[in-house]
């Protein structure tokens, strides 16, 4: 048997100035980029290969990030080490998907930073990391330290800290300074038994030692805590939290080194704390901080430490039989307070939502749905509500999407309270009910949210949904304009008026003909003056509309204008159908995959299959009809061969060669597609429905390249 064992290692922690803060955070989104790539990547390869990648197999897609424009700031080494940390955390939890690293919002990740040996250098009370000197408040002296590897950490105050792996300093004499079991039980080495309570901390085998008495660190600062959580003061809260574990660190650390230095052995009961604070004395429990003390018990060398069960053994064949085991000396006591898990306490709220009124049914924790009435759609009179609900932190509200928009959204959105807006096309509904009534809406909504069985819609932000509305807008003028012209021509073809040769339909010419017109009737002539002027009017509704939009688009975020700038490099999309698409899909690397923007657009066909026998029949159009509309007049501009005519190729001459290369292969794929479809004698609205359907496919790639690339500039910005 081989006698290698590992050198002994221990983790210094040291606090980072707070002036290299933001840039530690700018490197923090960094590695959230590089690790949510890697979760994505992952699961991709395991849905195509059924194999997960390792540590290894993820750098030859992670080659060139720290070169070119748009390179990151970590060093090549960090991007190593944050692909084999999360190949070793997907195998720790065996899951196939990790939770995604988040860099903003509420529920935001806290920074990590890990690093390998030789990436740091230490000098003059500076590390230096990624091409900075960073200052740091050094209380162990690493100059006398060989530094290995480790990470920065950012806790929940903003403050960061290096943790680096040192060797520990060898033993003297090596492990003859241990005392045995045998030494142990014959007393002949101090020894000490240690039983834990709630009332008394701590009570000792050895009487000469008086009780401890536990200390208060939350009950003393629950008042100040509780009214900061109620002014919603969050850094005063987080400061809170962090005096009272300060406080019990502190007492903890001091205690059990003086016992464990002033003894050989201690025997600490093994009390089931994970257990406990499920109960009644859940408060008391996690503020005794035993687990905590157990596992803080590092005294001097040769010290032994057992845990002892409840039934007087260390686990093993050897017995303690002079210690009292007991949890605490009046176990009848129970605290004053309920305790419950954190999701028993939510509440989900349905609401069925009209022009005047708003219905509301509540579901409870316990598996109760009610109604609870019918409340106006006012302001204030939704205020209330959540007021009499309980806290906003516990209800999440839904409600369908419909014509009132997104005003109640937005609305519950600044009161705290988690909301969803649901796709009603998507609710469950029963083959034999037949009583449909805003009590019954309601009511079902909040069932079926608390089981989760709904679908949520994208709600877009204040810039896009305004967007949105100046490009519907222009829309309804093109209708008005189609159904202005329909009423002027068909007028002249009842009287027998046709164009002379030459004179295309509504074109400078074809108009001064239609004003040279002349009726013997005077009715009549009042009627062509007023459809001469609808026509006027609504072109000049369109002109204004159009520059509104370019308006618009000149104000919207520098992202949004490159996805804008990008789409229109392929063949039958414009400025005017870009600025559609982005208005209607909003961030396109939202969607997973392409199959899912296809899908949402209603384009793909509808099945119904039972058995063997497989049944599928039109588009479902199930979807956005706005976006189905506009890639479906795209689609008619392959029908011819591949080429860039001048317009196109004034649009691509500001995009990247990705970009350019993207929409190359879709005239090439989507009019081959054409053919071979013609060629198969499909009608050809089918065959230009197909070819939308894929030009979206086109579009989402388009759309996701532009949008990592301006994520990676702005992180490089930050950094």
């Amino acid at each position: 048997m081989s006698s290698y064992r590992p050198a002994a290692t221990r983790v210094l922690r040291l606090r980072v100035k707070d002036k290299h803060a933001s840039w530690l955070s700018g490197l923090a989104r960094e590695v959230n980029t590089v690790f949510n790539y890697c979760n994505e990547l992952s699961v991709k390869v395991f849905e195509r290969e059924r194999r997960f990648l390792s540590g290894f197999d993820f750098w030859p897609f992670l080659k060139g990030v720290t070169r070119g424009d748009c390179a990151l700031h970590l060093p090549v080494q960090a991007v190593q080490e944050i692909a084999e940390e999360y190949a070793r955390r997907r195998r720790q939890h065996r899951k196939v998907r990790l939770a995604w690293r988040k860099s903003g919002g509420a529920r935001r990740s806290l920074g990590w930073i890990p690093f390998k040996v030789r990436t740091i250098r230490y000098r003059g009370g500076q590390i230096y990391f990624a091409g900075r000197w960073l200052s740091l408040w050094d209380s162990y002296g690493l100059s006398n330290f060989a530094l290995r590897a480790g990470n920065f950490s950012e806790d929940s105050r903003g403050r960061w800290y290096l943790n680096v792996c040192v060797p520990r300093a060898p033993r003297v004499g090596g492990e003859h300074n241990k005392p045995s079991v045998g030494s142990i039980l014959d007393r002949s080495v101090p020894s000490l038994g240690i039983d834990l309570g709630l009332k008394t901390f701590a009570a000792f085998s050895d009487e000469a030692i008086p009780p401890i008495e536990a200390e208060r660190f939350y009950r003393d600062l629950e008042p100040a805590l509780a009214r900061a959580q109620r002014a919603r003061h969050r850094n005063r809260t987080r400061a809170i939290h962090a005096k009272i574990a300060n406080r019990r660190k502190d007492f903890l650390h001091k205690l059990s080194t003086d016992l464990v230095k002033a003894n050989g052995a201690t025997f600490v009961g093994n009390v089931n704390a994970s257990a406990l604070a499920k109960t009644r004395q859940a408060k008391s429990v996690l503020d005794a901080g035993w687990s905590t003390f157990r596992n803080s018990r590092a005294g001097p060398k040769g010290r032994k430490d057992l845990g002892i069960s409840h039934h007087g053994t260390t686990g093993s064949r050897y017995v303690a039989p002079w210690i009292t085991l007991r949890i605490g000396k009046e176990p009848w006591r129970r605290a004053t307070y309920e305790w419950e898990p954190a999701m028993k306490n939510v509440r989900f709220i349905g609401l069925d939502v009209h022009a005047e009124t708003i219905a509301v049914a509540v579901a409870e924790p316990g598996g109760e749905v009610r109604s609870l009435g019918t409340i106006p759609n006012r302001a204030e009179s939704v205020r209330r509500l959540i007021g009499k609900l309980g806290k906003p932190e516990s209800l999440k509200v839904c409600y369908e999407a419909g014509p009132t928009g997104y005003v109640l959204y937005w609305q519950l959105t600044e009161l705290g309270v988690a909301c969803e807006v649901v796709a009603p096309t998507l609710v469950p509904v029963k083959a034999g009910d037949r009583v449909k009534t805003d009590r019954r809406d309601a009511e079902k909504l909040a069932r079926c949210y608390r089981s989760g069985d709904l679908t949520a819609v994208w709600v877009p932000d204040a810039a896009h949904e305004a967007l949105r509305d100046l490009v519907r807008a222009r829309l309804a003028a093109k209708r008005d304009q189609l159904r202005a012209r329909n009423r002027l021509s068909k007028f002249l073809m009842r009287q027998g008026r046709r164009a002379p040769e030459g004179a295309t339909a509504w074109t400078v010419k074809y108009m001064d003909w239609v004003k040279q017109q002349h009726f013997e009737h005077a009715a009549q002539e009042a009627t062509l003056v007023d459809y001469l002027h609808e026509v006027e009017h609504v072109a000049e509704r369109i002109v204004r509309l159009d520059r509104d939009i370019d308006a618009a688009v000149e104000r919207t975020p520098e992202t949004l204008r490159a996805v804008i700038a990008g789409l229109q490099s392929l063949r039958g999309i414009a400025k005017i159908s870009a600025v559609t698409l982005v208005a209607e899909l909003g961030q396109l690397s939202r969607f997973a995959h392409p199959r899912q923007l296809m899908g949402y657009s209603g384009a793909v066909s509808r099945e119904h299959t039972s058995g063997p026998q497989v049944r599928r029949g039109p588009i479902s159009k199930a979807g956005n009809a706005h976006l189905r509309r506009i890639v479906t007049e795209s689609a008619w501009a392959y029908r011819h061969r591949p080429s860039i005519g001048r317009a196109l190729a004034a649009r691509n001459r500001e995009q990247s060669e990705a970009v350019k290369a993207i929409a190359w292969r879709a005239q090439h794929r989507l009019h081959a597609r054409y053919c071979a479809l013609l060629a198969r004698n499909k009608t050809k609205q089918k065959v230009i429905m197909a070819i939308g359907r894929e030009l979206l496919g086109f579009i989402w790639a388009i759309g996701v390249e532009i949008e990592r690339g301006h994520t990676a500039q702005e992180v490089k910005r930050a950094a």
